[in-house]
Order: structure tokens, then sequence, then C-alpha cells
């Protein structure tokens, strides 16, 4: 794997140069600009390098290159899809959607379902960007990275640093997609980033929780404090649905155990994002208790392939709480298949400590199915 704070070597050079050169279509051939620029730069970096200070040579030199190919290809008439790759491909570019583990991300990050901008703001030092984002109609997803300056050395990550995060869709607060009776909430989950100073913030509206849906076009107003900062930071970001290209299907299929009705209702599906919305109640109308009413699924396809679960989720209780309606969201499908199975579980709990979580040999928790509740759904092609 390349270090970031290494210095290029000759043949990272030339191997750059090669590619630049070979994957430049447009009119005016930058090649030999961007790599004396890289060199320009690299050995500026080596001459002028404090003792005390390690600097990310290669990330300076991406931001070098990038301002070249910017000045250049902006009168460009032309830019090739193995250009922009190549771009994409430069050490030290910000791709934090293609770094993390949500296998939608990286749809997004290779389909180009995704926003790429050099929005920021920057107090006392501190430099925070958002580099990319992206909304499919199921969740918003926003990059953010930190940028430290000279001589600040973080000793919290950068999910650690933030609070008091505020949002606003066009100027109004985000309260307002909430549930319609004012008692749920739109709370951004953060997600650890690939690096202490990278996270991703991931929210949803509540519309299958009857809440209002978002807007397909809108501005968001991101502010959040940082620790080492006196001032909040704010972002505004175009936001605009990357997809149109949503499956819906409302099943309302219902299974039932002793204890359970379990409900599909609705299952959403992107080139991003499978997002299914599910309904739980107790038998007799009582209460919902997630201490002992807690029901995962897996998602199946027809060949017995499983979707890998995503981060996050939200869920709502309505009906006085005997009712609790869930979206669960999970690896996009490459190509919708026949059919998909819901296989409802529970985790089991150690008998002698309610507590803790039974673990098979290989570290993992224990499942029980409930083949009563399973539910198979066709989907027309």
């Amino acid at each position: 794997m390349h270090d970031p704070t290494e210095r290029p070597n000759e043949e990272q050079l030339k191997l750059w140069e090669a590619s630049i050169r070979t994957m430049h279509k447009s009119d005016v051939d930058l090649t030999d600009q961007i790599m004396n620029r890289i060199r320009e730069q690299s050995t500026s970096n080596r001459n002028n390098e404090r003792p005390e200070i390690k600097l990310a040579r290669t990330g300076l030199i991406a931001v070098s290159v990038a301002a070249v190919l910017f000045l250049g290809l902006a009168s460009s008439a032309y830019v090739s899809p193995s250009m922009a790759k190549a771009l994409k491909e430069i050490p030290g570019a910000s791709r934090i959607f293609a770094m993390t583990g949500d296998a939608g991300l990286k749809t997004a990050d290779e389909q180009e379902l995704l926003t790429r901008t050099s929005l920021a703001d920057s107090h006392d030092g501190i430099h925070l960007m958002a580099p990319e984002f992206m909304y499919d109609g199921t969740r918003l997803s926003i990059a953010l990275k930190r940028q430290p300056g000279d001589g600040q050395t973080p000793q919290q990550s950068l999910i650690q640093s933030i609070h008091d995060v505020q949002l606003q869709i066009d100027g109004e607060p985000m309260s307002r997609y909430a549930g319609a009776n004012g008692d749920n909430t739109v709370d951004p989950m953060m997600i650890p980033g690939y690096d202490p100073d990278t996270l991703i913030m991931e929210f949803s509206d509540r519309r299958n929780q009857q809440g209002p849906a978002f807007p397909d076009q809108f501005q968001l107003t991101v502010q959040m404090k940082i620790d080492g900062a006196k001032q909040p930071f704010t972002i505004h970001l175009p936001i605009q649905k990357n997809t149109q290209a949503m499956k819906i299907v409302t099943p309302n299929i219902q299974r039932q155990d002793k204890h359970v009705q379990f409900t599909v209702a609705k299952m959403e599906f992107t080139p991003v994002t499978t997002n299914i919305t599910t309904k739980i109640q107790l038998s007799g109308g009582q209460k919902i208790d997630l201490d002992t009413i807690m029901i995962h699924y897996d998602v199946v396809d027809d060949q017995g392939h499983k979707l890998s679960e995503l981060s996050g989720g939200n869920g709502y209780y309505e009906h006085d709480g005997s009712t609790l309606t869930t979206d669960s969201r999970f690896a996009p499908f490459t190509t919708l298949p026949k059919s998909i199975t819901i296989k409802p579980y529970r985790q089991l709990l150690k008998k002698d400590d309610p507590s803790q979580f039974q673990m098979d040999a290989n570290g993992n928790i224990k499942v029980e199915y409930l083949p009563e509740l399973e539910v198979t759904i066709p989907l027309s092609q």
C-alpha cells in the first residue's frame, strides 16, 4: 500500500506521466506542464520541510495536479471518462466513499452517482471540506474531511471532535421532516472514514414513518462545532437526487407466530441502496419492548445470495408503542433478481446473563431463525 507521507520516486512519476499522456484526449496536451508541476512541488516540499513536521507530499502534489488540470481542461471541449478516472486515482485525491466498507457508496463512486465539490469552511487554522456527497432518494451521505493547520496535531478523531450538528433544508430546520406528530427526529449518523480526519455523515427522511419526503432538489445547510475552533463551521450543499432509477414495491405481506406479527410493507431499490420497510406488532396490542422483541432479518435473492446490511436505518413507534415501523438498509443489487426472501431471526442472549449474547466458536453472535415469519416476494422485471 502506498504511504501518503512518502515523496514519489522517479518510477512513480514515470507511471503517472505515462498514464496522463495516454489518457489525455483534449486538444491541448498538458502532460509536460502537469509533470513539471509535480516535480517542482516534490522538490519544494523536500527543501522546505521542517524537521518537526512531516508533510503529506503526495496530497500537496495532488492539489497542484488538480489545479493545472482544471485550468487547462476548463477550456477544453472534451474530457474523456478515462481521464476522469485517472484524476480520481492520483494519490491524495478525496475519494472517501470509495474507501468505505459501504458497498452502496462504492457503487456511487464507481458509477459517478455522486457530486464532487470543493466546498469548505475554515476557522482557527482548521479546514473542513465536503469533497463529495450523494442522495439516491433513500439516504443522504456526505463525506467530510478535516485538514488541521500547520503544527496542529488533533488529539481526537473528527467524529470525536464534532458536536452541536444543525441541519437545514432550504433554510428550514430538519425537524420539519420528522414524524407527523413531532415526536420523531432526523438525526445524522457519523460513520468513520478511512483515517481519523475523515467521516461520512448520513441521514434519511421519515417518509415511511409518517413524515414528509425530502425534495428531489434542495440546499442543505450543515453547521457544526469542532473542538479547537471557536466558531461553528457552515457548509451549504446543493443537493440533487443522483438517480431516478428507483424501483418501489409495496407487498404489505404479513406473517405471524404466537408472539409477533411481522409485515414487509415496502421495498425500494436504487443502484446505491436496498431499503426495506417492515412493521412489528405484538399480539394483543402490547407495547413493544426491544429488550425482548428484537427482530433482525437477512435479505436473500433467488440464487441464495445474501445482501450485506449497511450502517444506519431508523425506526418509529406508532399506535402508542404497539407498532414499530423500521427502515433497514442493505447493499444494492447489481441486477434485480426474480424474487427475494426476507428471513427474520433473533439474536440469542445468555440464559444466565441476558445482558450478554451467546457466541459461537468463531466469535459470532448465535441466532435463531423464525421460519413462520419468512416472506418470499416476487419482483417483476
